[in-house]
């Protein structure tokens, strides 16, 4: 069992445009040195996921997906997993990464390895070509999703203003 009660994953392609951002993000969430949380950065997350989310009360999914009409280039959405009743990528063949990450998180769950809480920050791009640079977009709005997630984690292990909540204590 691993000591951090979060696990955070940047997922994305950094040889691919937009599907980098997922990277981005998470290589700045680790200058931003968040406690009780482990962060890892992959170009190829698979089930290889699972066993990231041993032992975790929360896991975290930072990727990119297609823009698509009301989630233009440069937005974001948080996910709650566990509280979606929309769809997310199911094949293999709509994702970069070979196995998607639905694929996995709808593993883990059968497995009975799904941590209690699991987020994914899905951030729209548009290119996604072998080669291609990230968009002015994407671009822009890692700083914004960087804050949002270091505000969530925070907010989830019970810090106000650098100081542990009372209330959470004990």
């Amino acid at each position: 069992m691993r000591n951090n009660r979060i696990t955070i994953v940047g997922c994305g392609r950094t040889d691919s445009g937009d599907d980098a951002v997922g990277i981005r993000v998470g290589e700045a969430l680790v200058r931003c040195a968040l406690p009780d949380t482990r962060i890892l950065l992959t170009e190829w997350p698979g089930v290889d996921l699972i066993a990231d989310m041993e032992g975790v009360e929360l896991f975290v999914l930072i990727d990119a997906a297609r823009a698509v009409p009301g989630h233009p280039p440069g937005s974001w959405e948080k996910i709650d997993y566990r509280n979606f009743s929309g769809t997310l990528l199911t094949s293999h063949h709509e994702s970069s990464h070979g196995w998607s990450i639905a694929e996995t998180l709808e593993l883990a769950d059968r497995l009975g390895e799904l941590p209690p809480r699991v987020w994914i920050y899905a951030i729209f791009g548009a290119r996604f070509e072998f080669g291609a640079q990230p968009s002015e977009a994407t671009i822009a709005v890692v700083p914004e999703v960087t804050a949002a997630i270091q505000h969530d984690v925070t907010q989830f292990l019970g810090i106000e203003n650098g100081k542990l909540k009372m209330e959470n204590v004990g």
